[in-house]
C-alpha cells in the first residue's frame, strides 16, 4: 500500500511540475508579445519602408540595392540603443561569395514619417548645393564650405552619372539631418573614424570594429588579467590622443567630444575608433543650441553629456563659453594607463595625467596649454614604450 501511494505522490508531483511549466510558457509568450517592438524590429520595418521609397523611386543609394534586392546585409544587435539614434552591429556580404565584413548600421529612428518625405523643393543641383551650404553655416559656422560640398555633391550622386535626381537630392538632405553622417564625412580620411561605406534612404553604414568598448571588463581587473599588456594600451590611448588633437584645430575650428566615455570608444588592432559620432559638434553648433535657451539651474544649459554651460543671471544659458576635449579624456585613460606602468615612469606619468585633467577651461591661454599638455603626454608615453 505504502508503495501505490508513493507512486501516486510522485504522478502529481510530476504532473504539477508540468501544469506549472505549462503555464510559465504560456505566462513567458505572453509577455513576448505585448512587450515593445525591438530595436532590431524596428531597424527591420524600417528598412522594409525605404526599400518600398527605393522602388517608388522617392530615395536613392548607393547600398539600396544590398539592402533591397541582393539582401545581402544582415543585422546583428543594437550596439547603441539609449537614444533614438540607433547604432547596429550587422554583416555585409560580397555577391557571389562567401566574404562578408563587419559593418555598423546607423538610424535615426523615429515614429514620424521618414525626413525624405519632406525633402521635395530640390529640382535642380543648385537647390542642394544651397541647402548644403546653408546647412553647414548653421552647424560650423562662416567657413569655406567649397570642398565639403563639392564632396558631399558626389556622394549624393549615387549612380555616378553627373546628375543628381530629386531621389538624390532628397536622400542626401534627411542623411545631412544627421549629424553623425555629417561629422564622418568631414572626418573622411581620418584613420580613428571607420569609412563610410554607402547609405540607402536615411540609413547609412560605415566600416566596423574589432572591438566596441575601451575597457569592457574594468570592473573585473582585480580578479581577472583581462587588460592588454601596458605598451598596447599606450598605443590605443595615444590613437586616441592623436584624435583629440585632430579635431581640436580642424579646417572648421574646433569640434567638441559631448560624450565621451569608455563605452564609446571602439578598437581596430591597436588603434581607437570613434565609431558614433552622434554627440561631435562644433562650438557654433553648441552655441546655436543654447542661445536663448531658457534655464533654472545650470542643469538645463548641456548640449550631451559632457557639454554644458551655466545659467545665467537673466534665466538665459550662457552661450560664449570654451571648452576643451583633454581633461575628459585623460580622465577615461587615466587607470588605462597607468596600472601597469614601469615602476620607474608611474610617478612622471600620473603627474602628466593629473595636470591634464585639472586644467581650467577659463585660463586666457588654454589652447597653448591644451597643446602643451597634450603633446607632453603623448610624447612621454611613446619615449617610454620605445625603451622597452
Amino acid at each position: 500500500m505504502h508503495f501505490y501511494a508513493g507512486q501516486r505522490r510522485r504522478k502529481q508531483q510530476l504532473m504539477a511540475f508540468v501544469l506549472s511549466s505549462i503555464c510559465l510558457f504560456l505566462f513567458w509568450m505572453m509577455f513576448l508579445s505585448e512587450r515593445e517592438p525591438s530595436d532590431v524590429y524596428l531597424l527591420q520595418q524600417s528598412l522594409s519602408f525605404t526599400c518600398y521609397f527605393y522602388q517608388k523611386k522617392i530615395v536613392s543609394g548607393n547600398l539600396c540595392q544590398n539592402l533591397c534586392q541582393r539582401r545581402n546585409l544582415y543585422i546583428d544587435q543594437c550596439l547603441s540603443c539609449e537614444t533614438q539614434y540607433k547604432v547596429f552591429t550587422g554583416q555585409l556580404y560580397t555577391a557571389g561569395s562567401e566574404d562578408r565584413s563587419n559593418i555598423l548600421i546607423k538610424h535615426f529612428q523615429v515614429d514620424d514619417r521618414p525626413l525624405y518625405l519632406d525633402s521635395d523643393m530640390f529640382h535642380s543641383e543648385e537647390d542642394l548645393r544651397g541647402a548644403i551650404s546653408s546647412h553647414l553655416q548653421l552647424k560650423f559656422g562662416q567657413f569655406h564650405f567649397e570642398g565639403l560640398i563639392r564632396a558631399i555633391l558626389i556622394l549624393a550622386d549615387s549612380d555616378n552619372n553627373e546628375h543628381i535626381s530629386r531621389a538624390e537630392a532628397r536622400t542626401m538632405i534627411s542623411l545631412m539631418m544627421n549629424n553623425d553622417f555629417i561629422m564622418t564625412v568631414v572626418l573622411a580620411g581620418n584613420d580613428k573614424v571607420p569609412n563610410l561605406i554607402g547609405y540607402c534612404g536615411d540609413i547609412f553604414v560605415t566600416e566596423g570594429v574589432d572591438s566596441y568598448r575601451l575597457q569592457a571588463d574594468a570592473e573585473s581587473w582585480d580578479l581577472f588579467t583581462s587588460l592588454p599588456p601596458w605598451p598596447t594600451r599606450v598605443r590605443i590611448a595615444v590613437s586616441i590622443l592623436e584624435f583629440v588633437e585632430d579635431i581640436q584645430d580642424l579646417f572648421l575650428g574646433n569640434l567638441l567630444l559631448c560624450s565621451l566615455s569608455d563605452a564609446s570608444i571602439g578598437l581596430v588592432s591597436e588603434e581607437a575608433s570613434f565609431y558614433n559620432l552622434e554627440w561631435l559638434a562644433s562650438e557654433t553648433q553648441i552655441r546655436e543650441h543654447l542661445k536663448y535657451h531658457p534655464c533654472l539651474s545650470s542643469e538645463d544649459c548641456t548640449y550631451g553629456p559632457n557639454c554644458a554651460t551655466q545659467c545665467g543671471p537673466m534665466g538665459m544659458c550662457i552661450s560664449n563659453t570654451t571648452r576643451i576635449n583633454l581633461p575628459q579624456t585623460c580622465s577615461i585613460l587615466e587607470t588605462f594607463i597607468t596600472r601597469g606602468a614601469p615602476r620607474t615612469f608611474y610617478p612622471k606619468l600620473k603627474g602628466l595625467v593629473d595636470r591634464c585633467i585639472s586644467m581650467d577651461p577659463a585660463r586666457k591661454d588654454i589652447f597653448m596649454e591644451h597643446s602643451l599638455v597634450l603633446n607632453d603626454l603623448k610624447n612621454s608615453l611613446w619615449y617610454e614604450i620605445h625603451l622597452l
